[in-house]
């Protein structure tokens, strides 16, 4: 996977280093100045993991953090000031925030800063436009697009408690295990997940984002390498080499199907629009599941449990 993936709560953000939409000195006087202290943790649980699929990490990464400035909440337009890439490090416990440049409130006490940050950051995903929308450039799947909450505050009454970034989307993640007749030296070849759709957009206003077009998103391709593919196990097992994919939340799991090709006996035989069984009716934000594959002698079966973030389940067979 080439995203990082944020999951749990009470995990500290360490944050430095970054850029900026405005210059970072005030024409201000000094002593009227009150700079912009922020606490932050990630929401339940706390690990962080790359899109490249070598688990959770302790290096930092980056966040964005904008600030707008107003009378009243209003994040639908260009915010005054946009720390870009901030760097991240996770830690046990929320711990405070270092804004690098550091950011002040409003001289005039009746002014009042609103913050927020969102995950994924750097070039390819834009600092929010005139309206305060995102638009993210990578699309395949792989970003665990996440949002906090809004703080506020002014000089008076500086502003309290934690941004905590939530996640907006669905992951699935991958097992395997042999079933009833499965030829021994089964090898799974590409997993794709059909009808799925991505984050597109963030409204920075609302919270939400916008869904991509529905499309095929590839989990899993040793096509081409079948040398190294992941031979299924007797005993479930994660398929090695799999992608975590980040999907918008649905309403009905139905929607979401697998393509599994598997290679047995220099035979190869993709299984189409498998159905994925979960535990309820959903593939809900901020739940990971951990699908099972159990190849059998004539297809593939299916089922999802969930694993932390918050954990559920699920499963697909081929029979």
């Amino acid at each position: 996977m080439k995203n990082l993936l944020f999951t749990s709560a009470a995990a500290a953000l360490l944050l430095a280093g970054c850029s900026q939409n405005e210059p970072a000195v005030d024409p201000t006087p000094a002593e009227e100045l009150v700079p912009i202290e922020l606490m932050a943790n990630v929401d339940t649980p706390a690990e962080i993991e790359t899109k490249a699929g070598a688990g959770p990490i302790t290096a930092a990464v980056g966040v964005n953090i904008a600030g707008w400035e107003g009378t009243t909440q209003s994040l639908a337009a260009a915010p005054k000031w946009t720390n870009t890439n901030q760097s991240v490090v996770l830690n046990a416990a929320a711990s405070a925030i270092t804004l690098n440049p550091l950011r002040y409130y409003s001289a005039d006490g009746s002014i009042n800063t609103y913050v927020r940050a969102w995950y994924p950051a750097g070039s390819a995903n834009n600092n929010p436009a005139a309206t305060g929308i995102v638009t993210f450039a990578d699309t395949d799947g792989l970003n665990d697009v996440c949002v906090s909450n809004v703080l506020n505050g002014n000089k008076t009454t500086v502003i309290s408690g934690n941004l905590t970034l939530n996640h907006l989307t669905s992951q699935l993640s991958f097992k395997a295990v042999k079933g009833t007749g499965m030829v021994d030296g089964t090898k799974i070849t590409k997993i794709e997940i059909v009808g799925g759709t991505v984050p597109a957009t963030l409204n920075l206003s609302t919270g939400a984002a916008t869904a991509s077009a529905s499309k095929t998103l590839v989990a899993y391709d040793k096509t081409s390498a079948t040398a190294s593919a992941f031979s299924v196990p007797a005993t479930a097992a994660e398929v090695t080499g799999a992608s975590k994919m980040m999907i918008m939340p649905v309403a009905n799991n139905t929607t979401i199907k697998l393509n599994v090709t598997t290679l047995s006996e220099n035979r190869s035989v993709t299984y189409s629009n498998v159905a994925v069984t979960t535990d309820g009716t959903k593939f809900e934000a901020g739940k990971a599941y951990a699908i099972t594959i159990t190849v059998q002698q004539k297809g593939i079966e299916l089922k999802a449990n969930i694993t932390p973030w918050t954990a559920t389940t699920g499963a697909a067979t081929v029979i």
